[in-house]
């Protein structure tokens, strides 16, 4: 008989990781979640792993997503925006559409470009 060789796969709190290729997001589409780790994709790129809040996409699919991680794949702006960010960060993505790249080795190219910004909780009960 044959001998099996089981491999772990990676379970995620929420389920497995979902995807949502930025080709789906339209221009204002918004993204709330905390960030968990990431994930290394086929191409060496480190992918952050969010664990979605809340997600406003202009087809109505956001609801589909909140308490699943998503995993949202790395492109230049983001991974600018990230360097200021820690895991476990509450995070906002908003879509902004594609840029043609301005300069390096991929000029001319469109990007996509995606707004990071840093949610803060704030008591309600504290005056500011």
């Amino acid at each position: 008989m044959a001998k099996r060789v089981f491999r772990a796969t990676q379970q995620l709190s929420g389920g497995n990781k979902k995807y949502r290729k930025w080709e789906q997001w339209e221009v204002g589409d918004v993204l709330i979640g905390k960030w968990i780790g990431s994930h290394m994709d086929q191409y060496d790129k480190n992918c952050p792993l969010i664990k979605v809040e809340d997600a406003q996409f202009k087809d109505d699919s956001g609801d589909e997503l909140v308490g699943k991680t998503l995993c949202l794949n790395q492109c230049g702006m983001m991974e600018k925006a990230l360097e200021d960010a820690v895991i476990g960060d509450i995070l906002q993505f908003t879509y902004d559409g594609k840029a043609a790249i301005e300069k390096g080795p991929y000029k001319g190219k469109e990007a996509h470009v995606v707004k990071v910004d840093k949610v803060e909780i704030v008591d309600e009960n504290v005056d500011l």
